[in-house]
């Protein structure tokens, strides 16, 4: 697998009739949702497959992320109020900025034809496509 997107299909795919580069940036549009539209459509794209996978595993992470935060925060809250107020604003702050910045370096390097793998996530994603 190649960091641009080398060794994976290079010509349209013709159910979906986009350059693999165009299908991989938009599978990370609207995160599970687009993910598993292109999957479902590329089946025979490496390099689509895994943005879509990793679109999937990103879009559940974030979700994940935001419940478990929630739950800490309301927690620290139930003992110390202006903690919690606290740790509410500017964790979920942080956290959302973390996602969005994952989101959009992976929709881009996608757009530009370049395998962008995150840490952990990017694993899950590959074992998944490639059986890794």
């Amino acid at each position: 697998m190649g960091v641009n997107g080398q060794g994976f299909g290079s010509v349209p795919d013709p159910a979906s009739n986009l350059s693999p580069h165009v299908a991989a940036g938009l599978a990370y549009l609207f995160g599970f949702v687009t993910g598993i539209i292109f999957f479902i459509l590329t089946p025979n794209d490496g390099f689509v497959r895994f943005a879509a996978v990793q679109s999937i595993v990103l879009s559940i992470a974030a979700f994940l992320a935001s419940v478990v935060w929630g739950v800490a925060v309301t927690v620290v809250a139930v003992g110390v109020p202006w903690a919690g107020l606290l740790l509410a604003s500017a964790g979920s702050s942080l956290l959302g900025l973390v996602f969005l910045a994952a989101w959009l370096v992976c929709m881009v390097g996608a757009f530009q034809g370049k395998t962008v793998r995150l840490p952990l996530l990017g694993a899950v994603a590959a074992r998944y496509v490639h059986g890794i």
